[in-house]
């Protein structure tokens, strides 16, 4: 029983750490459908990891009305339990069908996403 434990231990960590991941987005997505506020629409969400030493990047980009609608936008992601350093990359007047918009992106961390520090990192 030991041996054959010890052999489906991988496969047994691969669906747990999908189950955590699967559920982390979930939350997440969930967070940005009751907490984007009216006037402000989405036309791009990105996920990346361009550096393996650190966690994955999401990035936001969209239209908004005004600039405190981008603002409050930032406030309301800040308070997700799974995005850490929200950050504003940049925002610019638009001239849209409608009249003027404002463009933005912002982009934060997934938490628990980066791997693990070594011991030698954390002394």
């Amino acid at each position: 029983n030991k041996a054959e434990l010890a052999q489906l231990q991988p496969r047994l960590k691969t669906l747990e750490t999908a189950l955590v991941d699967t559920a982390r987005w979930s939350r997440l997505m969930n967070h940005l459908a009751g907490n984007t506020p009216d006037g402000i629409w989405l036309t791009n969400v990105r996920c990346q990891n361009p550096d393996p030493s650190k966690g994955t990047m999401v990035q936001f980009t969209g239209n908004s009305q005004n600039q405190d609608l981008v603002g409050a936008f930032i406030l309301r992601l800040n308070a997700s339990e799974d995005l850490e350093n929200v950050q504003l990359k940049f925002t610019q007047e638009r001239i849209v069908e409608g009249g003027k918009a404002i463009e933005f992106e912002i982009s934060g961390d997934v938490v628990g996403t980066a791997p693990p520090k070594k011991a030698e990192e954390k002394a």
